[in-house]
């Protein structure tokens, strides 16, 4: 599958999930991008397998997902992805509290320390907006 439509694979598969049940080959593909490898691909599709597979899939799906929630590079993915998950992704609830409160940051390399600032403060915005996805409260 290229790249380009990679990028729009979580919209497709929405729409197939809004229109009804996927054919085997479509979770198949679906499967494939959730569990294959870590990225932005794999933040996006996650709550799109949990909306296919239901319930049963919560724990391997936030297993998945919670490992990746620092990572500055797609973490901001993998919280968005647990909000649209909402009340179902309460089990992650530790791993992002644990984000938010953590006294000092993970380095990351950037071309400025300004950038890296914003970097950290952009993934620590987007864990707090999950927390309140999560507990369904309204962002601050």
């Amino acid at each position: 599958m290229g790249t380009t439509r990679l990028a729009h694979a979580p919209e497709i598969f929405a729409a197939l999930l809004d229109a009804g049940p996927l054919s085997f080959r479509q979770a198949a593909q679906l499967y494939n991008l959730t569990f294959r490898h870590p990225g932005r691909s794999q933040a996006e599709c996650a709550p799109l397998w949990l909306r296919h597979a239901g319930p049963s899939a919560v724990s391997r799906v936030l297993a998945l997902m919670t490992p990746h929630l620092a990572d500055y590079g797609f973490g901001e993915y993998y919280l968005a992805g647990l909000a649209r998950m909402g009340a179902h992704a309460r089990p992650a609830l530790p791993a992002v509290t644990a984000l938010i409160d953590r006294r000092t940051r993970i380095p990351v390399n950037d071309s400025t320390r300004d950038a890296e600032m914003r970097l950290d403060e952009s993934l620590l915005a987007a864990a707090l907006d999950t927390r309140c996805a999560i507990l369904g409260r309204a962002s601050p």
